[in-house]
């Protein structure tokens, strides 16, 4: 019994430690309060001005970031086609090469048979 009481009396002095503790906690919360209402200069905006200077903030950032990606965009669609341009023109030199060496060699072959 007598250690069910010790620990019970345990209990409740570290509970009233806790409680101390939030009790200061709260009073320092509340001087903080006090000190920013004080210091604090009065403020003229309601809260319906303040939401609409956020909304147009955050318009004008949406705008510049839209203005961005479709500046990105316009150089990205200019690189593909310059990129396709290349590749046709790749292409196009391959099959001029093929023709050439197909000439070459009918020429090559002609030359062997005359030679003969």
């Amino acid at each position: 019994m007598n250690s069910l009481e010790h620990d019970l009396r345990t209990s409740i002095a570290a509970l009233d430690e806790v409680v101390q503790r939030i009790s200061t906690v709260n009073q320092i919360v509340e001087n903080i309060k006090e000190f920013q209402r004080i210091n604090a200069p009065e403020k003229t905006e309601t809260i319906e001005e303040y939401y609409l200077s956020e909304i147009n903030k955050w318009i004008l950032a949406t705008d510049k970031k839209n203005a961005e990606l479709e500046k990105k965009e316009k150089h990205l669609l200019s690189t593909q086609t310059k990129y396709l341009a290349a590749l046709k023109k790749l292409k196009e030199l391959e099959n001029q090469i093929q023709n050439t060496t197909e000439k070459y060699n009918y020429c090559k072959s002609q030359i062997e048979k005359l030679q003969k």
